[in-house]
């Protein structure tokens, strides 16, 4: 009976471990299925995954290609659009320089390049006007565009129209250093983005030159048409908002009733000052304009009356303190006003014109100038006072996007009168001199005595054509006179035109380099110098 029981038990220990053999096997074998199951689903997870992510780079490609002409499109200075064209034209080709040129705001020819600036003089090769109508141009240069025996970094370039309602105004490039860089891919990508940003050139290119239609040309702000826009836009804007608004009118005539008297130099000059004078005083959400031509008005937007009243306490101590250049004091009438809910722009401005000289706001005075003895009251006395000129005289030409030509003259001979006859005749001298140059000068030109016998013009709206026809106009004028001390002097000169890096530090040093170099040469001899990008 033992033994039965004894080979039960045996038989059910087998059977034990045989179940637990088996489940071990099983679990085993699902295991290994799950695995392979596994990896399958892994892999086709990576399949996917891959997928995913070239579809991804696809889109962030395409993407970032619209990008830059959606930023192209966030712009409406016109030059600023020519040099992040210029740089997207690099980044789509992959070239190494690129450049962007096309018809401007005034009709001329404007360009910006991207890329190292060595190659930049063989720019200008493949973006000459072309003769007629072309759709894409490569080109491959065995030597250097001009100078044959010139080493030359760039020696392939490909150049595309910009074509606006169907018209051509402008073309990009792009360079490499290696021959037949530039492929079919290359000039699809650079048509592309042609016809993508034509749309952004001529909206930059219309608001500028609305820009121009609404800004004075002698002092830069706006003019009357601006004005009118300007204050009817204030205007609606505080009826939409109920922000405050007030209005400011500053009448040299101090009735607010203008005359039609023509401006003479003195008027014009004193016109620019005080324009450069409001200007600094003003924020940048306040709006100078020149609404008459003896008058001018400073739109205060969100501004209550009793801070406009304090701004023109300011106004008024900065004027005080300011460089004058007339002989005599200066007053300004004024008329401050805030603004009335449902009153009209036209209501706003004839309310603040009647109060100009009726109500109990203090003049704006600028004080009278300190002449120096033997200088003309209109004319800067130190060159400090001409270099002011000049910063602002440099700023309204880039704003108006007109040239700008600077003279800088020695007077020899002066020396030699002060010594036979005293200072007193040498003065009287130097001031025919100043007296004829000025009668060879328009009315928005200004002429300085720099030093003893130094003399600098700055020629606004000339080139330096211009300043070398003054030249030659005062030399033939002080000849005209063989029998007076005019005979005895010698004039040398520099000149030099306002570049689109300048600013008037470096357009002065250029000038007064290019005097040096006058008076070196000899007596009576001009030097033209023109800024490096220039040459």
């Amino acid at each position: 009976m033992e033994s039965t029981e004894t080979i039960v038990a045996a038989v059910s220990a087998c059977a034990a471990v045989l179940a637990l053999v088996l489940a071990l096997y099983v679990a085993r074998t699902i295991r290994a299925r799950s695995d392979r199951r596994l990896k399958a689903v892994l892999g086709r997870l990576d399949l996917h995954l891959s997928g995913i992510s070239a579809t991804l780079e696809r889109v962030v490609q395409r993407a970032g290609g619209l990008r830059a002409v959606d930023d192209l499109e966030l712009t409406v200075d016109f030059d600023e659009l020519l040099r992040r064209l210029a740089a997207e034209v690099a980044m789509c080709t992959g070239a190494d320089a690129a450049a962007a040129q096309v018809r401007g705001p005034a009709g001329e020819l404007r360009s910006a390049e991207f890329g190292d600036v060595s190659s930049v003089h063989s720019l200008d090769a493949p973006l000459a006007r072309p003769s007629g109508p072309f759709r894409a141009v490569t080109i491959n240069w065995s030597y250097r565009p001009g100078a044959a025996s010139a080493q030359d970094p760039v020696t392939s370039a490909l150049v595309v129209p910009i074509l606006e309602n169907g018209s051509e105004t402008g073309a990009l490039a792009a360079y490499a250093p290696e021959s037949w860089v530039f492929g079919p891919e290359h000039v699809h990508a650079l048509e592309a983005l042609a016809a993508e940003a034509a749309p952004a050139l001529t909206a930059a290119r219309g608001f500028a030159e609305a820009q121009r239609e609404l800004t004075d040309a002698l002092t830069g702000v706006r003019n009357r048409a601006g004005y009118d826009v300007e204050l009817d836009r204030a205007v609606k804007r505080a009826s939409e908002t109920g922000k405050p608004l007030s209005l400011l009118i500053l009448s040299r005539d101090g009735s607010g009733e203008t005359s039609d008297t023509a401006l003479d130099s003195t008027d014009e000059l004193m016109a620019r000052d005080v324009a450069a004078l409001l200007v600094s005083a003003t924020r940048a959400t306040d709006v100078v304009c020149r609404r008459r031509e003896r008058e001018f008005g400073i739109v205060l937007r969100d501004t209550a009356g009793d801070t406009a009243r304090r701004f023109y306490g300011r106004l008024r101590e900065a004027a005080s303190q300011s460089s004058s250049r007339w002989d005599r004091q200066q007053t300004f009438a004024s008329g401050l006003v805030e603004w009335k809910r449902n009153e009209t722009s036209e209501e706003l401005d004839a309310r603040t014109l009647a109060a100009v000289g009726h109500t109990h706001t203090e003049p704006l005075e600028l004080p009278a100038a300190q002449s120096e003895p033997g200088a003309a009251s209109v004319t800067p006395s130190f060159r400090s006072d001409f270099e002011k000129q000049l910063v602002r005289e440099v700023g309204r030409a880039k704003q108006l996007e007109r040239p700008l030509a600077l003279l800088v003259a020695r007077v020899d001979g002066i020396e030699q009168i002060e010594i036979e006859y005293g200072a007193t005749a040498a003065d009287r001298v130097l001031d025919e001199v100043k007296s004829r140059l000025r009668g060879a000068l328009d009315h928005e030109d200004a002429a300085a005595r720099l030093a003893g016998n130094v003399l600098g013009v700055i020629l606004s709206g000339s080139e330096t054509r211009g300043a070398e026809s003054v030249f030659a106009a005062l030399q033939a004028s002080l000849g005209s006179d063989p029998s007076t001390h005019l005979a005895r002097l010698a004039i040398s000169a520099g000149i030099t035109e306002l570049a689109a890096s300048d600013d008037a530090a470096v357009l002065l040093e250029r000038a007064e380099h290019a005097l040096e170099r006058a008076v070196r040469t000899g007596p009576g001899t001009v030097v033209v110098a023109l800024a490096a990008d220039e040459e």
